[in-house]
Order: C-alpha cells, then structure tokens, then sequence
C-alpha cells in the first residue's frame, strides 16, 4: 500500500478489453470500457497512512462508487476520465490519520480529467477540534490540489471536467465550503452554487442528526 492510498486504491496504466453486456462483443474503445463498479460496501480508512476509503490513483477511468458506506476519509479522484461518486453516505472524513490529512469529503485533483460526478452524497463531518478543516468559517466539504477557488481562474481549472450536484453535507454550523488543499481560500456553497455548481445540494446542522437515523441510512444502504 502506498503512502496516503486506501483499502481501495485504483490505477491506470494500460488500455483494456471489456465485453458488451448485451451482444458479447468485444470493446477496446476508451468511450466504451464498462465501468467497474464499487457499491454496497462498508469501507473504514483512517488508520496507518490510510487516507482515502476509495483511492481512485493517477488517472484511473470508468469507476462507478455507490451505495457505499465510507468512514474516517474523504472520497478521491485524480486525473482520469468517467468516474461517478454516487448515493454514498460518508462518516466522519475529518477523523481521518492519513499521512496527507485531507479531511473534506471530496478530494478532487483534476489533471486533464472530464466526465467526472459527485453527486447524491451525504457527508457527515464532525468537527472535532484536530481538524484544521472546520472553523468559524464553516467545514470545507471539497477540496482541490493547490488551487485556490477565490480565484476564478483557478477555480475553472480546478473543477474542469467535474459535475457536483444534490450533496448533502452535514456539518457543525451548517455552513459548507470549498477550499483549496492549502485549507485556505473558501468559497461558501451558496457562492458555488452561483457559478452553476452544486445544484440541489445543502448544508445541514448537523445536531439535526441522530444515531437512529445514521443507522438506519447504512442499513438503506446495504441491506
């Protein structure tokens, strides 16, 4: 296990041959590969140097992740190309141990990626006093690889290719945010959702929670 991956931690090296589910043909088009798929899993990071539940690596493609339930670590996508983050409830990302202490609840790094969604997640940050992510300002909710999203012109680059959309985020003063990896630079969600990103998506106190209820979103989840 490399140093700041996850219990799954994908790659992209070499192109690969997949079958048409409907006729048997063959399919060797990078448009065409089916997607693997990562759904129904209960996946714990945060030990070791453990950052990342899901570690999509150095350009990894065609990922399909729902109906997950992740804890102690933030989604990841760098680089690559169609991959889809979706109805998967994660717990605590901010307690997450791993080396490079990313804490949001998607860590996007964009090298030259496209057809990239997160969307119809919710997200359930503490807040505890460790995490440099949540402050006065609100949590940081996604964060991007030395871009600063104050900037307009970084922030295109920094989220080119990407669709976030219907999140719930849920968070210790109901205020959602996303920054660069620096932890600096916020841009409060309803100033995402100016520039036409995040659509549906909303920050939620989360005292609004209880036990019953995160329990019985996993059972939804899983069973």
């Amino acid at each position: 296990m490399s140093i700041g991956s996850g219990p799954i931690n994908s790659w992209n090296r070499q192109a690969y041959l997949t079958l048409d589910p409907r006729t048997g043909a063959a399919r060797t088009s990078v448009n065409e590969v089916a997607d693997n798929e990562i759904r129904q899993n209960f996946i714990i990071a945060g030990t070791g140097t453990s950052t990342y539940p899901i570690d999509h690596d150095d350009c990894s493609a065609n990922y399909h992740d729902h109906h997950n339930v992740l804890l102690f670590g933030p989604a990841k996508q760098w680089g690559g190309h169609s991959k889809r983050a979706t109805d998967n409830l994660q717990i605590w990302p901010d307690y997450g141990t791993g080396e490079y202490g990313r804490a949001a609840c998607y860590d996007y790094q964009a090298t030259g990626a496209y057809n990239e969604v997160f969307a119809n997640n919710t997200c359930i940050l503490s807040g505890h006093r460790e995490t440099p992510w949540c402050n006065r300002t609100g949590c940081g909710v996604m964060t991007f690889r030395d871009v600063c999203p104050s900037d307009s012109g970084n922030l295109d680059v920094g989220t080119f290719g990407l669709i976030a959309a219907n999140n719930t985020y849920y968070t210790p003063a109901g205020v959602a945010s996303w920054r660069s990896s620096d932890q600096g630079c916020a841009l409060p969600l309803h100033d995402v959702q100016q520039r036409k990103e995040e659509a549906g998506s909303c920050a939620l106190n989360v005292s609004q929670l209880s036990t019953s209820m995160v329990l019985a979103h996993i059972k939804e989840l899983l069973w």
